[in-house]
């Protein structure tokens, strides 16, 4: 769902913001075409020639964005109430308290929250959907951790095939998983002291997602998140397994992979 921006010199030609995903950053769209800005910040051109600067700023979960337009803030949307965010974020505490599968589904389950209240349904919709997916995140997160550490105690070497592929089937009893509106989780794999994860580009974006991307952008922030993570430090990357991500297109095309071992931890 794009907001459009109203502005005279910009009149039928479809200026919007295009609201953030869970991994790629807001967006400003004019003449159907999507732009992708330099840390927020985005020019365009009216039918003048004039050039306008657009800036837009995290909002926090909020996937609207605070817009400003010529150093003049403009306003999109109503803003989100504290009782909005107070019920979308109950599954936030898994992200303190469950590391790298709490966070997983606390994340997650927050930021698709957040878009359904963004979006056209009716008040009740709104709640009982964002309640179903709260609720459910906290339920597959135990489930999820219950089995996780009955397979810690029961073997010695965590990074062997075999301790890595029952990590894989009970992780994989909650996938697929809708990461935002253009990613899904599709599996996890366990090889031979590698914990693999299988992401999947759903739709074809209007700035298509580079392997250039993944390994310069999304892979530092992919390695602090597992490093600074106790249990994922603890349990697997201290114990000599190799967490590897591997994205796709929509067809099944691998764009990239890469590997995060406990040798990547500052």
């Amino acid at each position: 769902m794009d907001y459009p921006i109203d502005h005279v010199d910009f009149k039928g030609r479809g200026l919007a913001v295009r609201p953030a995903g869970l991994f790629r950053s807001a967006r400003v769209v004019l003449d159907r075409v999507e732009f992708a800005g330099k840390k927020g910040k985005f020019t365009v051109t009216d039918f003048q020639g004039r050039t306008h600067e657009i800036t837009l700023k995290i909002n926090g979960i909020d996937p609207v964005p605070k817009v400003v337009m010529d150093g003049v803030p403009i306003i999109l949307a109503r803003s989100l109430t504290w009782y909005e965010y107070a019920w979308m974020g109950i599954p936030v505490f898994l992200v303190f308290a469950g590391g790298l599968l709490g966070a997983m589904f606390g994340l997650v389950a927050t930021y698709m929250s957040a878009r359904i209240f963004r979006s056209d349904r009716g008040a009740v919709v709104k709640y009982v959907l964002t309640g179903i997916i709260s609720f459910g995140a906290i339920g597959g997160f135990i489930v999820g951790a219950v089995a996780l550490q009955l397979l810690v105690e029961g073997y010695a070497d965590i990074s062997s095939k075999e301790i890595l592929e029952e990590i894989a089937q009970s992780t994989n009893e909650s996938l697929p998983m809708q990461v935002d509106d253009q990613t899904e989780l599709v599996n996890v794999e366990g090889l031979e002291g590698i914990l693999v994860y299988h992401y999947r580009v759903t739709e074809i974006p209007a700035e298509p997602v580079t392997k250039e991307f993944l390994l310069e952008d999304l892979r530092p922030v992919a390695t602090i998140n597992a490093c600074d993570d106790s249990d994922v430090r603890e349990t697997l990357l201290d114990n000599g397994v190799t967490l590897r991500y591997t994205y796709a297109d929509s067809q099944d095309v691998e764009i990239a992979q890469f590997d995060i071992a406990v040798g990547d931890c500052q």
